[in-house]
């Protein structure tokens, strides 16, 4: 153990030393009781140990280690060949056309996985904002039949479909903790607990390289939240929530920075329809991540026949 820091942090190395020193003292003698008792990893180095027997008996405490989860070990890392990636479709205001030609693009180009990146339900009728007045209000039971029925789709195009928690989601995830129900509850609502892996992270990190990612923040320049973010983590990003679009490079030039739109339908979102509001309007898109380069479809400015053109030719070549 020459060379290296031993942290004492188990209360047991503390009783074993308040116990024994006084019958055998601080030196080679406790040292020796120690090393059989926990092991030459326990003990560490003769000198160290000395120390640490010293502090002990003149007053000093083991800090004992925390008990509390390391979060970092559980985020969600997943690998694939190519991925799509969506978010933001907030059933049941999603737009079935726009998805439908996502799901066409995704699979065209041999995507074995699926993102959805939060905001997969809206959950309107639990937001703690007024409900949607100009309009019925789906039941939760009602959004929760929608997204089976679109993780049914989801799981025969890609085979592995994932999600992430946006902040529509948290609307139910809050009342679900009160009643320590964890997220895999979640997917059994909608029926998918075996074919979805659900984090209850709000971002999900593909091939180490891409980080897709519905933030807290949110900023009314495109892609400012996405570049800050992979600034930070030193990986692309692919940022949710903000409903807007565009892609660029980061600061530094070497990460690719996408703000992604969504799977919505504008025209169906009471709070943007039925007041005036200076935020920037709401943007359509999705993301290809193929051949390890992030591709952002606009809805606004994508031409559709030549995409179904180009995976036509893509599908018959692959065959």
């Amino acid at each position: 153990m020459a060379g290296k820091s031993t942290v004492w942090t188990d209360p047991r190395y503390e009783y074993f030393v308040r116990q024994h020193a006084p019958e055998v003292g601080r030196g080679v003698e406790l040292f020796k009781l120690f090393s059989a008792e926990f092991g030459p990893v326990g003990a560490g180095g003769f000198y160290a140990f000395k120390e640490f027997a010293k502090r002990i008996m003149t007053g000093g405490h083991v800090v004992p280690s925390s008990d509390a989860r390391i979060l970092t070990e559980d985020v969600l890392r997943v690998t694939c060949k190519a991925a799509l990636i969506t978010s933001d479709w907030q059933i049941p205001f999603h737009d079935a056309e726009w998805a439908e030609f996502a799901f066409e693009i995704g699979k065209a180009f041999g995507c074995d996985l699926h993102v959805i990146n939060g905001d997969f339900l809206d959950f309107h009728s639990i937001a703690k904002f007024d409900p949607q007045i100009h309009d019925s209000v789906d039941s939760v039971e009602s959004e929760l039949d929608y997204a089976e029925r679109i993780l049914t789709e989801s799981c025969k195009a890609f085979g592995t479909t994932v999600m992430d928690l946006g902040n529509h989601e948290w609307r139910l995830y809050r009342a679900m903790l009160h009643a320590q129900v964890g997220p895999q509850r979640l997917l059994k609502l909608m029926g998918q607990a075996d074919r979805v892996q659900l984090t209850e992270f709000s971002y999900v990190i593909i091939n180490e390289r891409v980080r897709c990612t519905h933030p807290r923040n949110f900023s009314k320049i495109p892609t400012r939240v996405a570049a800050d973010l992979a600034a930070k983590h030193h990986m692309d990003v692919v940022a949710a929530h903000g409903h807007l679009i565009g892609t660029r490079r980061d600061i530094s030039g070497k990460f690719t920075v996408i703000d992604s739109g969504g799977m919505f339908d504008g025209r169906r979102l009471d709070y943007i329809n039925t007041v005036d509001s200076i935020n920037p309007l709401v943007n359509q898109g999705f993301v290809l991540y193929t051949e390890g380069q992030l591709h952002l479809f606009d809805a606004r400015n994508c031409d559709r026949d030549f995409w179904r053109w180009a995976a036509k030719r893509k599908t018959k070549t692959a065959a």
